[in-house]
C-alpha cells in the first residue's frame, strides 16, 4: 500500500482503541502539537479502521474528539420520515472532522528545486468526483495546458488517491480531509498539490452546516516557496446549491478572506465553489478573478475557479476532454506576479 497507512495495527474494545502504527517516511501525518484524548497518529489509524464498519458502529467507535456531535444522538422521529429516510439513502448524517489538527496527510516526492525567480504561476483546479477514477485524473493532470502546474487544487478526494496523484506525478502536498462521506464511507475533503516545497499547511473550517447530511465543509491552505518567493494557497470546496444559502458561501469565502487578511505576498484561492456569483464577491474583496470568462466547468455551469491577488492574469481555460474521468472540467490559469507598486491598482 503506498506510504503504509493501512499497515497499523487496532484492537478494539468496546469503544476504545488500542493500536501501533508504523513509521512513514513518505505518507505522514502532520504533528501539530493537538491535546487530545487520542495521539494524532491514534486518531488517524482509529478513523481508517472504523471506515469499514456499519454506520452504527461507526458512530459508536468515533472518539468524541473528533467526532461530530450530532452523529451519535438518537431522536424520535415520525413514521413518515423514518420511510423517507430509508427511500432516501444518500442523506445520511456526515461524520464530519472538526479537529483543525488532524487527519493530516503531507507527503513530498517533488525533486528538490533551486531558488529562483519564477516569473509566471500555473494553477490547476479539479473536483475529481469523489476520487474514484485517480488513473483518469492522472491522465488528464499531464496534458497540456494543465502539466507542470505550480498549484493543483484537488477536490473530493481520499488519501489514497491524493498519494497516488502526487507520486505518479512527482509533487508534493497537502491534505487534511474534513469528513468520511455517507456515500463511501471514505475521507472527503481538499488537497494542495504541487511542485515547489511545503513550508506549513492547515485545515481551514468553514461555517455552516448543510442541509439534510449535515455536513461540514473546509479548505486546506498551504505557504508555498515557489522559487524565490512564498505564495499563499488554498484548495476549496463550498457547500452546494440546494445544502446553504448563496449567503452561506459568502460567509464561507469570507472565512477564507480572513484566514489570507495578514499574507503579505501572493495568494491564491482555487477550487469548487458550486457558484458563479461567488466571483463578484471576491472581486470586491481585491482578488482577480481568472477564470471569469472560461465557460461551463460542469453541464451548463460555471462552479469552478481560480482567484488571485498580488498576481495578474495571463491566459485562463477550462479543459473539456477528461476522458469519463469526473463530472467536472478542470480550470487553468496563468499569472505574472505583480510588483508591490503595482498592487494598489489591481482591479476591484
Amino acid at each position: 500500500m503506498p506510504g503504509d497507512y493501512l499497515s497499523g495495527k487496532v484492537t478494539l474494545k468496546g469503544c476504545k482503541a488500542q493500536r501501533s502504527l508504523p513509521v512513514r517516511p513518505k505518507h505522514q501525518l502532520h504533528d501539530a502539537g493537538a491535546e487530545t484524548a487520542f495521539t494524532i497518529k491514534e486518531q488517524d489509524a482509529l478513523v481508517l479502521h472504523i471506515h469499514m464498519k456499519s454506520p452504527e458502529k461507526r458512530r459508536c467507535m468515533i472518539p468524541a474528539v473528533i467526532r461530530q456531535p450530532k452523529a451519535h444522538r438518537a431522536f424520535r422521529v415520525p413514521a413518515v420520515t423514518m420511510l423517507l429516510g430509508l427511500m432516501l439513502p444518500g442523506c445520511t448524517h456526515t461524520t464530519n472532522l472538526l479537529n483543525p489538527t488532524t487527519p493530516a496527510f503531507l507527503g513530498s516526492y517533488a525533486a528538490t528545486v533551486d531558488s529562483v525567480d519564477v516569473g509566471e504561476l500555473r494553477v490547476v483546479s479539479f473536483n475529481v468526483k469523489l476520487g474514484r477514477n485517480i488513473p483518469g485524473a492522472i491522465s488528464v493532470l499531464e496534458k497540456s495546458p494543465l502539466a507542470g502546474a505550480d498549484v493543483i487544487a484537488l477536490q473530493e478526494m481520499d488519501e489514497v488517491g491524493v498519494e497516488r496523484i502526487a507520486r505518479a506525478m512527482k509533487l508534493n502536498y497537502a491534505y487534511y480531509p474534513g469528513s468520511i462521506h455517507p456515500t463511501d464511507d471514505r475521507y472527503f475533503g481538499p488537497a494542495l498539490l504541487t511542485r515547489w516545497p511545503i513550508e506549513r499547511s492547515w485545515k481551514l473550517i468553514l461555517p455552516h452546516e448543510g442541509r439534510i447530511r449535515h455536513q461540514k465543509r473546509t479548505a486546506t491552505g498551504a505557504i508555498l516557496r515557489i522559487g524565490n518567493r512564498r505564495v499563499l494557497a488554498y484548495a476549496v470546496h463550498l457547500e452546494t446549491q440546494m445544502k446553504i444559502s448563496e449567503q452561506g458561501r459568502r460567509d464561507q469565502v469570507q472565512t477564507i478572506i480572513d484566514d489570507a487578511a495578514h499574507f503579505p505576498g501572493p495568494i491564491v484561492i482555487a477550487g469548487d465553489f458550486n457558484s458563479e456569483g461567488i466571483g463578484p464577491f471576491l472581486v470586491r474583496h481585491g482578488y482577480r478573478w481568472l477564470t471569469e470568462r472560461v465557460g461551463p466547468s460542469i453541464t451548463v455551469f460555471s462552479w469552478d475557479h481560480i482567484f488571485v491577488r498580488g498576481l495578474e492574469a495571463r491566459q485562463a481555460g477550462v479543459m473539456h476532454d477528461v476522458r469519463g474521468a469526473s463530472d467536472h472540467k478542470p480550470v487553468w490559469a496563468l499569472a505574472a506576479r505583480v510588483e508591490p507598486a503595482a498592487l494598489g491598482s489591481a482591479s476591484r
